[in-house]
């Protein structure tokens, strides 16, 4: 096994941060609103709009997360902190078995997280005019809970698939 270098832990424990927060925010998600259909009553029965607001702030947010963690390596002359950043990192720098597997969760994983990306440039970070007045003969993509947990799954896998290496070289293995 190749030593890693450095910057790849860095970067590792910097997305892991990140991805811990994500599925914060999906758990906060999920309490709220994925329950039951008599908790959904009691909130818009309290406040309605504070918790339609919330619901999409909340989606929006997940969305746009996963869209930035499977963002490209690099972004004109900025790099990106993404999942593609670091497996280009272990395309150069680990054993080739390693990158593979990498490889073989993250590219799925892009595709799944492609209708977020349609919303995040369309609706969530732009406003797209044609989706904005609903005239585009194109539609939106439908985003679903199970989307969501799908990509947030794909998501611990190439973290996990990557993890035991790091730790083996701490001495944590």
């Amino acid at each position: 096994m190749k030593k890693l270098p450095i910057e790849i832990e860095a970067i590792y424990e910097e997305l892991k941060k990140e991805i811990t927060w994500l599925h914060g925010r999906w758990i906060v998600y999920r309490q709220l609103f994925g329950t039951s259909e008599k908790r959904i009553a009691l909130l818009n029965e309290c406040s309605p709009t504070l918790f339609y607001i919330l619901q999409d702030v909340l989606i929006g947010e997940v969305q746009l997360s996963l869209c930035k963690l499977t963002d490209p390596p690099s972004t004109g002359k900025s790099d990106n902190l993404s999942l593609e950043h670091l497996q280009m990192l272990l395309e150069a720098h680990a054993d080739a078995s390693l990158a593979l597997t990498g490889r073989a969760v993250l590219d799925p994983l892009k595709v799944s997280c492609q209708p977020f990306r349609t919303w995040r440039n369309k609706r969530l970070a732009h406003l797209d005019l044609d989706a904005a007045m609903r005239s585009s003969s194109n539609p939106m993509p439908g985003i679903s809970r199970s989307m969501i947990e799908q990509a947030l799954e794909s998501v611990r896998k190439y973290m996990n698939a990557i993890e035991p290496t790091l730790l083996g070289q701490r001495g944590g293995i």
